[in-house]
């Protein structure tokens, strides 16, 4: 694929990180690329620490990719109807 890497190492795991909202508990590393190391040691060693939650800096690194916001493309086609408007009412059924 190509371009740079940036490698963030984070104190919880992937869903932990997921279900716990931005802010309060955790601890997150990252060195910015293009810097390279020779080791995972190495790398930990010369990573600058951030406490916090790692999702605001991914929404950060993700903001500098992205486009803009569009309109979202139609529901359903000619074979498959939509049903009704999103959400749907399964999502007020107890």
């Amino acid at each position: 694929m190509g371009g740079s890497v940036r490698f963030v190492l984070a104190s919880s795991g992937h869903i932990a990180g997921i279900i716990n909202p931005p802010g309060g508990k955790g601890t997150y590393w990252v060195v910015e690329p293009p810097v390279r190391f020779e080791s995972a040691e190495a790398w930990r060693e010369n990573a600058t620490k951030h406490d916090g939650s790692w999702w605001m800096d991914w929404s950060t690194w993700l903001s500098e990719r992205s486009g803009g916001w569009g309109t979202p493309p139609g529901m359903g086609s000619a074979t498959y109807l939509p049903l009704e408007s999103a959400p749907g009412s399964y999502v007020l059924e107890k």
